[in-house]
């Protein structure tokens, strides 16, 4: 059973397990691809690490939040907030705050200093000559009850979804054990919301 990917690489065969030295009482074994066709037994700790028996360390995708506050958001770079992010929501955060951010019990606080990034161009033709058209990705963030949530829209004037999915999915955490990746669109956020419930 593949799993998954983090930054390219492959992970594979990864089952349940009790580990009574770890903070979390269950953890995951499998085989982690560390060159291409070579792969490795490996273990994946409940922090999102992953360690070959060779004792080398990578990091693969979370399976638990890192626990935010209001006040971490000011001291993180732009690839902090990427990588501290656990569900990535496409869409607005304004209109998904809108239905569900004043819900008794909901700590929704908004990171006002989101960013726009481009991952690639595409050329189109423009007369007789190919223009170039950035593909970028526009992201804002919000601590919903102690989860780091990134939601994000392509402005762009030519947009490449399958580049934008692909660049999302290497930032995305799992849950359910890891057996679903922390990715919805606006119509599903009520997937990400219940998770920002009952797990802050």
């Amino acid at each position: 059973m593949m799993v998954g990917t983090k930054k390219g690489l492959k992970v594979k065969d990864f089952g349940k397990f009790n580990a009574q030295d770890n903070l979390d009482p269950f953890t995951f074994k499998g085989q982690v691809e560390v060159e291409k066709g070579k792969w490795e037994h490996a273990e994946w700790l409940q922090d999102g690490s992953c360690k070959t028996h060779e004792g080398d360390d990578f990091f693969i995708g979370r399976t638990k939040h890192i626990p935010t506050t209001h006040d971490d958001i000011f001291n993180m770079s732009k690839d902090e907030k990427l990588e501290r992010a656990f569900f990535f929501v496409e869409g607005k955060s304004y209109d998904c705050w809108k239905e569900y951010g004043k819900k008794e019990g909901v700590d929704w606080k908004q990171d006002n200093s989101g960013f726009m990034e481009t991952i690639s161009t595409l050329y189109r033709k423009v007369g007789r000559r190919y223009e170039p058209f950035p593909v970028n990705i526009a992201y804002s963030f919000a601590v919903i009850n102690g989860v780091y949530v990134c939601f994000y829209d392509s402005p762009s004037l030519v947009s490449d979804w399958g580049k934008i999915e692909e660049h999302v999915t290497q930032y995305a955490g799992q849950y359910d054990s890891g057996s679903r990746r922390a990715m919805v669109n606006q119509d599903n956020f009520h997937n990400c919301f219940h998770y920002c419930e009952k797990n802050h």
